[in-house]
């Protein structure tokens, strides 16, 4: 039945008959918002899917900036760690050092040795860590799926190699002043040391 006909048949009966649902189709994706605004200012509401999909997208946003504050402490205290962790090692193998000097390697040599460490710890760090965010990202979409039949997260390759290369990158940057500390050494005093 036509709308029409359903009003006549509505007003003959003496029930007052209103619509409580209009669709709209707009002729181009880009006039989409500005007609929503427009009902809106009419006083209608959007569908409550709609509602529901942008209060959902609204929460997903919110916990991406509290999960990108997480990462950016996270990142900052293993800068932290990996500095503490290098210097020790450059207190710790004064010796070692020295005996390097003695036989002949230049700073620059010392340097790459320590340089070459915090590569290395980077690297491995960034591993587990892309390796932990996949397995979590199987077993989160695997109860997603089950219960929205969606996934939830998505990590593509490009995130993971980014991700380990920040890992190397703030690795090396904490690595640089124990590794120039520890080719400023004094072999005689490096070897007199222990």
């Amino acid at each position: 039945m036509s709308y029409n006909d359903v009003e006549k048949l509505a007003t003959q009966k003496g029930i007052d008959f209103k619509p409580t649902t209009i669709f709209l189709i707009a002729e181009e994706e880009k006039y989409v918002e500005e007609i929503k605004e427009k009902i809106l200012n009419l006083g209608y509401n959007g569908s409550r899917q709609e509602q529901i999909g942008n209060m959902f997208s609204e929460m997903l946003s919110v916990m991406t900036y509290i999960l990108s504050a997480v990462a950016a402490i996270s990142l900052l205290v293993s800068s932290i760690m990996i500095l503490v962790v290098l210097y020790i090692s450059v207190i710790e193998r004064t010796k070692e050092i020295g005996v390097l000097k003695a036989i002949g390697a230049r700073r620059k040599d010392i340097k790459r040795i320590f340089v070459a460490e915090s590569f290395i710890i980077g690297l491995i760090s960034g591993l587990i860590g892309a390796i932990g965010a996949v397995i979590l990202m199987y077993v989160i979409n695997s109860f997603t799926f089950q219960l929205f039949k969606i996934p939830l997260v998505c990590i593509k390759t490009p995130y993971v190699l980014f991700g380990i290369s920040i890992s190397i990158i703030i690795s090396m940057l904490a690595g640089i002043y124990p590794a120039s500390r520890a080719a400023k050494l004094d072999p005689v005093e490096s070897l007199r040391r222990e």
